[in-house]
């Protein structure tokens, strides 16, 4: 059970960034956060519309889409380096 929630909440990832860089320690905590929560508000706001309605709509499609475009943004990163590019594109997934 440790295990998959280090895998789940990318410790490994937050390991490799060094003790003294404080900033960039928070700032990854503050990514994790923001996707895991924008991930869950995202699905269950397209959730809630898809049962609300009979037809298909397109905020329910794009809203689902905004949730895997999240939560592909926070696996994706592979390297500490490219951190500030899944930053970047969290703000703009965010606006």
């Amino acid at each position: 059970m440790k295990l998959l929630f280090s895998k789940l909440f990318r410790q490994h990832m937050y390991e490799k960034i060094p003790a003294e860089d404080l900033m960039a320690r928070q700032r990854f905590t503050l990514f994790r956060i923001y996707s895991f929560t924008a991930f869950i508000a995202s699905l269950f706001t397209a959730l809630q519309i898809s049962a609300s309605f009979e037809q298909t709509s397109y905020t329910g499609i794009l809203l689902y889409m905004l949730a895997t475009l999240i939560m592909v943004n926070f696996f994706i990163v592979k390297s500490i380096h490219k951190l500030p590019i899944a930053y970047s594109i969290s703000i703009g997934v965010g606006f």
